[in-house]
Order: structure tokens, then sequence, then C-alpha cells
């Protein structure tokens, strides 16, 4: 609790590094505040969407979000993954900078290849995935998907009652001969 934190560079360093991590329906993301060269905190979110739309959609819809509550918003957005619309949403950024009496600056979105952005974008990628593993498993989300599985297979089944256990036969032969059975 003593310990000072350490600068990760230099003085005039300014980032927002977000990271994201995607599973079928829902994804986990980690918002990385970098200033004046010292990581000043963390936020992590868990966002509705995953793999079921595309990754051009989600970072586009989460920096939307994310920056219109926002009180402060960096010149420098480090992400994996650069959407389509990034002049756009850059030239919206700027304008949400303006509103909130923030030195008027070029925002870039910046897709670190190495060094060390590269490093704090994997540190914030691992934090998100941390994130969505955590909420995953206090909502005991797995277990949702596997009932709801199992209550669409009592319907396109017209069972009477969803299946507790599913068995499977299997006999398999090598030209008629060689039986084998599972």
């Amino acid at each position: 609790i003593k310990e000072r934190q350490k600068m990760v560079a230099d003085s005039s360093l300014n980032l927002d590094i977000i990271g994201f991590y995607r599973e079928e329906t829902i994804a986990g993301a980690y918002v990385l505040v970098v200033r004046e060269g010292r990581v000043l905190y963390g936020n992590e979110f868990t966002l509705d969407k995953g793999m079921n739309v595309a990754i051009d959609d989600l970072v586009s819809g989460f920096l939307t979000k994310y920056y219109l509550n926002a009180s402060e918003i960096s010149h420098e957005i480090v992400l994996r993954d650069i959407p389509a619309d990034s002049e756009a949403l850059s030239e919206w950024l700027e304008k949400r900078r303006e509103e909130l009496g923030l030195k008027t600056r070029k925002v870039k979105l910046i897709k670190p290849q190495r060094g060390l952005k590269s490093e704090l974008l994997d540190m914030a990628e691992k934090n998100a995935r941390h994130s969505l593993m955590r909420f995953m498993a206090r909502s005991h989300y797995s277990d949702t998907r596997i009932n709801e599985a199992m209550l669409q297979l009592e319907s396109a089944l017209a069972l009477n009652t969803a299946p507790h256990r599913i068995e499977s036969i299997d006999i398999s032969t090598l030209h008629g001969t060689h039986s084998v059975g599972s």
C-alpha cells in the first residue's frame, strides 16, 4: 500500500489503452489510463456483444459509449483493432475534448506493433480477459447457457422434460471386419 506508483515511461506520455476479450455472446473491455507516464487506474466493463458482432462494431460502439460519459479523453488511444470509421471517431473525440474544456488536439487511434505501448495493450487485454472470467463465474454464465441449450433441445425433440443425460451408441467396422462398439 505504501509503495509509490512506478513510472512506465517519460512524464509526457498520456494514453488510454483499451483491451478487449471476446466470448461467443459477451466481451470484456479494460481501459488502462496512463497520465504523465504513470498508470493511474483501470476500468473494467462487461459488454453484451461478443464474437456475434464484427470487431469494428464492438470497438466503435464501446468507444462511443465510454467517451460519451468520460470526464477526460487522451489524445492517443491504443487499440489492437482500429475500426473502419476511425476518422469519424477521431473527429468526434476531438469535439468531445473541446466540450470538456481540454486542450484541442487531434485524437489518434493507435495500433502498436512492439514496444511499451504494445506491452501495455497486452496487459489491458489480459485484464479484460480476467474481468470477463470473473463476471462469468459470478453470474454462472456457463450454467445459464447450458440450461438454455437443454431447454432448446427439449423443445426441438418435443420431449416432456429437458434431458438430464445424453447417451450415444456407435458401432464401427473396417470393411465388415474388426467391429468396435462404444
